[in-house]
């Protein structure tokens, strides 16, 4: 069940690929000027405002591609609850709203165990589980950002840009995973492989 063609399906695949790369570059350019270090997590600025935000718009487009996929031959059994899905979406529509986080969250941590995934930043010998709450600080950070970035700047640190591009890294992951014939595999500089939640904890440590 899917809500676009396969050709279009491909593009959004590969531009979400090219908008990741541009974000962690953003990132990266940032961390030239403050360094990744534990000590520097809480450090906050503008320039972490544009990224959080771009980052959340991402991450709302890679929730639609992991829900409503088109790869030939694809059929699971989430099929009729993206039905469902695609059904309220479209009755949303009408009333000029969208289907929102939770959402999406809901149905990928269903058919994903989207809250035990794991990535490491690399560098840092820790590991970050972005979706462990079913509604995380940085995603009501992004929200707070969006609607008023000004009285919330305070808010746009460095951790927080890091767990919203975490997030955005493993929801590529998982495209990449299920669909190397389409998008290339998501290469990152800043985060290592994904990993359950069982491997990592005593490994590594949670930021």
């Amino acid at each position: 069940m899917s809500k676009y063609s396969f050709d279009d399906y491909k593009g959004r695949i590969r531009l979400s690929e090219r908008m990741y790369r541009y974000l962690e570059n953003l990132l990266e350019d940032f961390l030239d000027y403050v360094p990744l270090d534990m000590a520097h997590l809480d450090v906050y600025s503008l320039k972490l405002v544009s990224i959080i935000i771009e980052t959340g718009h991402e991450i709302l487009s890679s929730f639609e591609l992991n829900v409503f996929p088109n790869r030939i031959g694809f059929k699971d059994d989430f099929d009729e609850a993206r039905k469902k899905l695609l059904e309220k979406e479209k009755s949303l529509r009408k009333k000029n709203q969208s289907l929102t986080y939770t959402h999406y969250f809901d149905f990928l941590n269903k058919s994903m165990n989207l809250s035990t995934k794991t990535v490491e930043i690399m560098g840092l010998n820790v590991y970050i589980q972005p979706f462990k709450e079913d509604y995380p600080e940085w995603w009501n950070v992004y929200n707070k950002l969006k609607h008023d970035k000004y009285s919330n700047l305070k808010k746009a640190t460095m951790k927080n840009a890091l767990k919203a591009l975490a997030a955005l890294t493993l929801l590529l992951y998982q495209l990449s995973d299920d669909a190397p014939d389409i998008g290339k595999f998501l290469k990152s500089s800043l985060f290592g492989n994904e990993y359950d939640i069982k491997y990592l904890r005593d490994k590594l440590t949670e930021i």
